[in-house]
């Protein structure tokens, strides 16, 4: 009996001292160094700004890629599309499952290489932090360049983005309901608060340029002809109605 007891108890410090090297292990697993797991990216990345748009969004929004297309002279399956910025490479399965085949998105630093792109259409979720907006706006201020970026709704007022415009009045596309993001496997630290999972921080909308003023007009036009009032976006011409559909929403 005696050696029975010492038995169970040497086998219940054993299945302790495991427990607890498992329970090291899990917490040890809980919190990574985002360097230890990053994936390889071509360029100086900000592991925060890196996350994949949802097919939601694109979905949105294709049919204002598809008139921008038809002013081409082309189709969803021939227009040329450009996201500048890489994140996981979700960009060319998303859009292709819209019938958009034509996608460049590549793991390269941009700044590097746009100077030399050919496209007919920019269509970007760009990175949030730093100077990226700023340089984003510098570069689709040239004449006739056609684009559409999903950006957080402040970006509208941001110093930069106006001096960009110079005056130039784009389409604002606001969708009903915040988009959630997920940043790509093994891009952040994993924490146990979680801060890694999709995410919907803030109400993002789309800021779109039609390559002149009287196209960006006519497209303007056309969306609200066309598509559904209450439909998964809604119009704005200006910060004051993009003001009025956020407090309408409330």
């Amino acid at each position: 009996m005696a050696r029975h007891k010492k038995q169970r108890t040497k086998h219940r410090q054993h299945v302790t001292a495991l427990v607890s090297k498992k329970k090291k292990k899990k917490n040890d697993e809980e919190i990574i160094s985002p360097a230890d797991e990053t994936p390889c990216v071509a360029f100086a990345a900000d592991p925060d700004d890196h996350c994949e748009t949802p097919s939601e969004a694109y979905a949105d929004v294709a049919p204002a890629l598809e008139w921008l297309a038809s002013r081409c002279g082309k189709t969803r399956g021939t227009v040329h599309l450009y996201d500048p910025y890489w994140c996981a490479g979700g960009v060319k399965s998303r859009l292709g499952e819209l019938g958009f085949e034509r996608v460049a998105n590549d793991n390269v630093d941009c700044y590097a290489t746009w100077d030399d792109r050919e496209y007919d259409v920019l269509v970007t979720n760009p990175p949030y932090s730093g100077d990226h907006i700023a340089r984003l706006a510098r570069y689709c201020a040239v004449p006739g360049c056609k684009w559409l970026w999903l950006v957080p709704e402040w970006t509208h007022k941001k110093e930069e983005f106006v001096a960009a415009l110079d005056g130039r009045v784009p389409l604002y596309l606001s969708p009903e309901k915040r988009y959630v993001y997920a940043p790509p496997p093994n891009m952040r630290a994993k924490k146990r608060s979680d801060t890694h999972k999709k995410t919907a921080p803030f109400h993002s909308i789309w800021i779109c340029w039609a390559g002149t003023q009287p196209q960006t007009d006519a497209l303007a036009s056309w969306w609200k002809a066309t598509q559904r009032s209450d439909g998964a976006l809604r119009v704005a011409r200006s910060r004051s109605q993009l003001r009025d559909l956020r407090r309408r929403k409330k």
